[in-house]
């Protein structure tokens, strides 16, 4: 068994010749199944008295700190198990330890974390009889679940619930592993996709960021949830006029999407579908202007469906690589996604004034490039998987309602099995979620995790996804 030590107390009783008397103590290790970095880089651990309070009003009783507190950097699963070692103090009382596994990312004030992604455990320190060895494990069965120090209850991993907090068990002869929680364990596809899809492997992730940001009323990325995945496959390219135009010509469709306009001032000249249903002229631009219900109606005649808010973002970020971007974490999203290239040449309520972005436009050697989606999007837009243009060309639909995460369906704590959310009562009528950037908008809806909403428009698409 390898530990990392992170320090033993050791007092000395006498100097000179006399042997120095070993005062009692604790070592304690920790341990932990969860995947890592992913749901944890560092942990924090306090010593508390039974009330809950720091108990170092003596002395400090972790080495190397100067309270009892201290702070470890946990990110590699080749620094667990964690060993630490907590000194007696001067006057015995009863002494608890409470530890949190947690993302530097979520650190506020002082590096303390913040929210709820964490596991949090306390249990109390046994009585000490010299070098007294114990164990205090943090499961992910535990995490997103608070301690509640002043009403000495902690999670429960076996049901995963607050619980009365116990006494530290004795160092077991086997320990958990980092990344051996079974859920998180990748679950293939059960068979090959067509070229056009890309197989996505089922998986867990965090849905959602830190980020306080709001673009839209009640679609901020916060608070995070726990997902697990079945796997899918997802669409590698956006819908194109041409798959759509062909559905029209055999008769298979309900409704249309709105064709172009001719009117150069008018918002349905960005819309990309022909007057006339026999122009293929436009075949290769991702299909927009249409409402949702038509998306879902497409993907059906194709035996596929919208893909869900979690899936759409579990692709985005790379699966349990959780990147800002689909291509990884690099900001300089004008060279890679098709976004910022919003008309300028439009008077009165249209084009910037109406929201359109055209800050990428001008390229960093100088040339203007041209407004509008781009047939095929951009190569640099592509994720591990080779799904392209997540990040930019047209906002996608995705399936569920406008809901807050943490409310309605959203709520609750512990992890969410291929949720799909859908409620009554959406924040805004006759609007829908949308998933990344487009080539209109600001490039910070690039990101992975952004929300926004629309109606139908020039700025929105879809792709389509496949359950097995």
């Amino acid at each position: 068994m390898k530990l990392a030590a992170v320090g033993l107390a050791l007092a000395c009783a006498g100097c000179g010749s006399q042997e120095p008397e070993q005062r009692a103590q604790w070592v304690v290790t920790l341990t932990t199944d969860a995947p890592l970095p992913q749901f944890g880089d560092r942990v924090l651990i306090d010593v508390l008295d039974a009330s809950g309070a720091q108990a170092c009003a003596d002395r400090p009783l972790i080495e190397g700190s100067v309270a009892c507190r201290r702070q470890v950097a946990a990110i590699e699963p080749a620094l667990w198990p964690i060993s630490f070692g907590i000194a007696e103090p001067d006057t015995p009382r009863p002494l608890r330890v409470r530890v949190r596994l947690y993302r530097a990312a979520s650190a506020g004030e002082q590096g303390l974390p913040t929210g709820r992604a964490l596991v949090d455990r306390v249990a109390r320190l046994p009585a000490a009889d010299g070098v007294t060895r114990v164990w205090l494990d943090l499961p992910m069965a535990c995490f997103g679940v608070s301690t509640d120090v002043a009403a000495a209850t902690t999670c429960d991993p076996a049901s995963g619930e607050l619980a009365p907090e116990r006494e530290m068990p004795r160092l077991p002869a086997s320990l958990p592993e980092p990344g051996t929680w079974p859920p998180a364990a990748r679950v293939p596809c059960p068979t090959s996709v067509s070229d056009d899809m890309r197989c996505v492997e089922g998986g867990v992730f965090l849905l959602g960021a830190l980020v306080e940001v709001e673009l839209f009323k009640g679609l901020r990325p916060s608070p995070e949830r726990l997902v697990r995945l079945s796997p899918f496959a997802i669409d590698v390219a956006e819908v194109t006029v041409k798959q759509v135009r062909d559905l029209a010509l055999k008769g298979e469709l309900t409704g249309m999407p709105t064709p172009t306009s001719p009117d150069p001032k008018a918002d349905a000249h960005a819309c990309f579908f022909p007057q006339n249903i026999d122009d293929d002229s436009q075949d290769g631009m991702p299909v927009n202007c249409l409402t949702r219900d038509l998306a879902r109606e497409i993907c059906g005649k194709q035996g596929k469906r919208l893909p869900t808010e979690a899936e759409w973002e579990y692709v985005a970020s790379n699966m349990d690589r959780e990147s800002a971007f689909p291509w990884g974490e690099s900001l300089d999203i004008c060279s890679r996604a098709v976004v910022g290239r919003g008309r300028t040449d439009i008077a009165g309520p249209r084009g910037a004034a109406q929201g359109e972005d055209p800050s990428c436009r001008v390229a960093a050697d100088g040339p203007v490039l041209p407004w509008g989606p781009v047939a095929g999007g951009s190569d640099a837009d592509v994720t591990s998987l080779g799904v392209k243009n997540l990040a930019g060309n047209v906002s996608e639909y995705v399936d569920g309602d406008l809901i807050p995460y943490g409310e309605d369906c959203w709520s609750g704590i512990g992890m969410f099995q291929d949720p799909l959310c859908e409620s009554s009562t959406p924040i805004v009528e006759l609007q829908h979620t949308i998933r990344g950037g487009a080539w209109s908008s600001t490039g910070f809806l690039a990101r992975a995790w952004s929300r926004s909403a629309a109606n139908p428009s020039p700025s929105v698409g879809f792709r389509c996804a496949r359950s097995f």
